[in-house]
């Protein structure tokens, strides 16, 4: 049997279903970020990763793509410097446990009051303001080096 390792980029309206990797959606209109997530999974992960990409702003048109995707992934990432109110809807409404996170990404802190909502529904989820925070991530929870 040979090993899927290959990194797989799906967008709207399309899916994609990994045999042996992870599925994470990432939500975010800046190509330069999504890029550099890819890359930062890309290092560490050995089986397949499939990147849900939601590159374009969610409107009624391609919400339902980003309900379902973000409803079996493993980790959704929100960009809240580019990106709708809904995006943050759904990633609070997102199932939580070990194997499901939510990651709340914010550099420029364009949307305090979604700062604020995440901060306050008791820790469930991660607020990261640089790629070297999603990198530290990484490393210590999937990883396992501290």
């Amino acid at each position: 049997m040979t090993v899927d390792n290959s990194s797989y980029t799906v967008t709207n309206p399309d899916l994609y279903l990994s045999d042996n990797g992870i599925t994470i959606m990432i939500t975010s209109t800046n190509s330069e970020l999504v890029d550099g997530i890819k890359l930062l999974f890309e290092k560490y992960i050995a089986n397949s990763i499939v990147f849900c990409v939601q590159n374009k702003i969610t409107n009624e048109k391609n919400m339902a793509w980003s309900y379902y995707v973000s409803r079996d992934c493993e980790i959704m990432i929100v960009d809240l410097d580019n990106s709708e109110w809904i995006d943050v809807c759904l990633a609070i409404s997102k199932y939580i446990d070990e194997q499901h996170i939510v990651i709340f990404y914010t550099e420029k802190h364009k949307k305090k009051e979604a700062e604020l909502l995440v901060n306050t529904l008791g820790g469930q989820y991660l607020m990261v303001h640089s790629l070297e925070d999603i990198d530290s991530y990484i490393l210590q929870e999937m990883v396992g080096k501290a």
